[in-house]
């Protein structure tokens, strides 16, 4: 069985903010790259960054909704026994 690159990974971190700032990072770069000013790259820019912390905010969310359900889970397996 041959692995695939990148294969069918789940990104359980993804919502509709992360969506819409993904969206306004390509519009930007298509604008900058049809008009190709100085302006038009620094919007870019600008989305880019906030696209980033965005992603990283939503996966940090993310991660600690995950942590908090896995630690009650831990903690009602240790309950029971």
């Amino acid at each position: 069985m041959e692995r695939q690159q990148g294969g069918d990974r789940e990104t359980w971190w993804w919502n509709e903010e992360v969506q819409l700032a993904v969206r306004e990072i390509k519009i930007a770069f298509k604008r900058w790259q049809s008009e190709g000013t100085e302006d038009t790259h620094e919007q870019y820019r600008k989305k880019n960054r906030k696209a980033k912390r965005t992603v990283a905010i939503a996966k940090d969310r993310a991660w600690k909704n995950w942590s908090e359900h896995f630690g009650r889970t831990k903690e009602k397996q240790r309950c029971s026994r």
